[in-house]
Protein backbone atom coordinates (compact mmCIF):
# COMPACT_ATOMS: atom_id res chain seq x y z
CA UNK A 1 0.00 0.00 0.00
CA UNK A 2 1.11 3.41 -0.88
CA UNK A 3 -0.13 7.06 -0.38
CA UNK A 4 -0.98 8.74 -3.64
CA UNK A 5 1.19 11.99 -4.55
CA UNK A 6 -1.93 13.57 -5.02
CA UNK A 7 -3.67 12.98 -1.79
CA UNK A 8 -1.01 14.84 0.25
CA UNK A 9 -1.47 18.06 2.13
CA UNK A 10 0.78 21.29 1.83
CA UNK A 11 1.46 20.63 5.71
CA UNK A 12 2.67 16.56 4.34
CA UNK A 13 6.89 16.40 4.17
CA UNK A 14 7.91 13.90 2.31
CA UNK A 15 11.47 12.53 1.99
CA UNK A 16 13.11 10.84 -1.04
CA UNK A 17 15.98 8.59 -0.70
CA UNK A 18 18.01 7.19 -3.42
CA UNK A 19 18.43 3.09 -3.02
CA UNK A 20 20.83 0.67 -4.97
CA UNK A 21 23.70 2.64 -5.81
CA UNK A 22 21.30 4.91 -7.52
CA UNK A 23 19.44 2.42 -9.58
CA UNK A 24 16.06 3.04 -7.23
CA UNK A 25 15.02 5.55 -5.33
CA UNK A 26 12.26 5.96 -2.78
CA UNK A 27 9.84 8.86 -1.43
CA UNK A 28 8.53 8.82 1.83
CA UNK A 29 5.39 10.89 4.17
CA UNK A 30 7.74 11.55 7.02
CA UNK A 31 5.05 13.67 8.36
CA UNK A 32 2.31 11.00 8.72
CA UNK A 33 4.88 8.57 10.32
CA UNK A 34 5.78 10.91 12.98
CA UNK A 35 1.75 10.86 14.35
CA UNK A 36 1.68 6.77 13.01
CA UNK A 37 0.56 4.54 15.97
CA UNK A 38 2.61 2.28 14.19
CA UNK A 39 5.87 4.22 14.51
CA UNK A 40 5.28 5.12 18.17
CA UNK A 41 4.90 1.33 19.01
CA UNK A 42 8.90 1.09 17.75
CA UNK A 43 10.73 1.88 21.25
CA UNK A 44 13.38 4.65 20.43
CA UNK A 45 16.86 3.34 20.89
CA UNK A 46 20.71 5.09 21.22
CA UNK A 47 21.40 5.91 17.67
CA UNK A 48 25.50 6.42 17.42
CA UNK A 49 26.11 9.63 15.58
CA UNK A 50 28.60 9.80 13.01
CA UNK A 51 29.89 13.33 12.84
CA UNK A 52 30.88 12.86 9.33
CA UNK A 53 27.52 12.43 8.35
CA UNK A 54 26.52 15.87 10.00
CA UNK A 55 29.25 17.26 8.32
CA UNK A 56 28.02 16.46 5.09
CA UNK A 57 24.36 17.32 5.80
CA UNK A 58 25.30 20.65 6.34
CA UNK A 59 27.79 21.43 3.32
CA UNK A 60 25.18 19.90 0.69
CA UNK A 61 22.58 22.45 2.13
CA UNK A 62 20.36 19.80 3.40
CA UNK A 63 19.94 21.16 6.58
CA UNK A 64 20.08 25.04 7.63
CA UNK A 65 23.33 26.11 9.41
CA UNK A 66 20.99 28.54 11.77
CA UNK A 67 18.47 25.98 12.76
CA UNK A 68 21.27 23.84 14.16
CA UNK A 69 22.25 26.45 16.11
CA UNK A 70 19.54 27.38 17.57
CA UNK A 71 17.96 23.46 18.37
CA UNK A 72 22.00 23.29 19.64
CA UNK A 73 21.02 25.33 22.10
CA UNK A 74 18.16 23.50 23.95
CA UNK A 75 18.98 20.16 25.42
CA UNK A 76 18.39 17.88 22.17
CA UNK A 77 18.06 14.64 24.41
CA UNK A 78 14.19 15.69 25.69
CA UNK A 79 13.01 16.24 22.21
CA UNK A 80 11.35 13.79 19.67
CA UNK A 81 13.48 10.71 18.89
CA UNK A 82 14.65 10.83 15.31
CA UNK A 83 13.34 8.16 12.77
CA UNK A 84 15.40 6.11 10.18
CA UNK A 85 14.48 4.09 7.86
CA UNK A 86 16.23 0.29 8.32
CA UNK A 87 16.94 -1.11 3.88
CA UNK A 88 17.06 -4.80 3.62
CA UNK A 89 20.88 -4.06 3.21
CA UNK A 90 21.49 -3.06 6.01
CA UNK A 91 21.88 0.38 5.68
CA UNK A 92 19.77 3.01 7.61
CA UNK A 93 18.60 6.28 6.38
CA UNK A 94 17.96 9.02 8.06
CA UNK A 95 14.13 10.38 7.46
CA UNK A 96 13.13 12.56 10.46
CA UNK A 97 15.96 14.77 12.61
CA UNK A 98 18.61 15.65 10.37
CA UNK A 99 18.37 19.30 12.27
CA UNK A 100 18.51 17.62 15.40
CA UNK A 101 20.74 14.55 14.61
CA UNK A 102 23.24 17.50 13.54
CA UNK A 103 22.84 19.46 16.39
CA UNK A 104 23.73 16.52 18.73
CA UNK A 105 26.83 15.95 16.95
CA UNK A 106 27.90 19.75 17.14
CA UNK A 107 26.57 19.87 21.07
CA UNK A 108 29.40 17.14 21.14
CA UNK A 109 26.75 13.74 22.24
CA UNK A 110 27.94 10.83 21.09
CA UNK A 111 24.60 9.18 20.77
CA UNK A 112 20.88 10.43 19.61
CA UNK A 113 17.75 8.95 20.75
CA UNK A 114 16.07 7.34 17.33
CA UNK A 115 13.17 4.82 16.26
CA UNK A 116 14.39 2.26 13.66
CA UNK A 117 11.64 1.66 11.26
CA UNK A 118 12.06 -1.75 9.56
CA UNK A 119 10.83 -2.27 5.56
CA UNK A 120 7.36 -3.47 7.26
CA UNK A 121 6.88 -0.23 8.86
CA UNK A 122 8.25 2.28 6.70
CA UNK A 123 6.40 1.16 3.33
CA UNK A 124 3.45 2.05 4.65
CA UNK A 125 4.86 5.94 3.79
CA UNK A 126 5.58 5.01 0.62
CA UNK A 127 3.96 7.74 -1.80
CA UNK A 128 3.35 6.83 -5.24
CA UNK A 129 2.74 8.79 -8.72
CA UNK A 130 5.45 11.97 -7.72
CA UNK A 131 5.23 13.54 -11.13
CA UNK A 132 9.08 13.75 -11.36
CA UNK A 133 10.83 15.09 -14.60
CA UNK A 134 14.00 13.47 -16.27
CA UNK A 135 16.23 16.18 -15.05
CA UNK A 136 15.04 16.09 -11.44
CA UNK A 137 15.62 12.47 -11.17
CA UNK A 138 19.32 13.01 -13.17
CA UNK A 139 20.05 15.65 -10.03
CA UNK A 140 18.80 13.47 -7.40
CA UNK A 141 20.88 10.47 -8.64
CA UNK A 142 23.77 12.31 -9.45
CA UNK A 143 23.47 14.53 -6.16
CA UNK A 144 23.71 10.97 -4.00
CA UNK A 145 26.61 9.63 -6.31
CA UNK A 146 28.54 12.86 -5.12
CA UNK A 147 28.00 11.32 -1.38
CA UNK A 148 25.30 13.73 -0.12
CA UNK A 149 22.71 11.93 0.55
CA UNK A 150 24.40 8.77 1.30
CA UNK A 151 22.95 6.87 4.62
CA UNK A 152 24.24 6.74 7.90
CA UNK A 153 26.21 3.65 8.22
Amino acid sequence: MSIPYNTLKSTDTVVTHVLDDGNAIVSLCTSRMETSFAVKLITPERIILNPQYATDLLQSGAVNAQRVKTISQIFVSRVNPILLARFPNGSDALLDGQHRYCAAVFNGEKEILGRRLPPSVWQQFIVSGIPWTDQQLHDLVSKYRKGSTRSLN
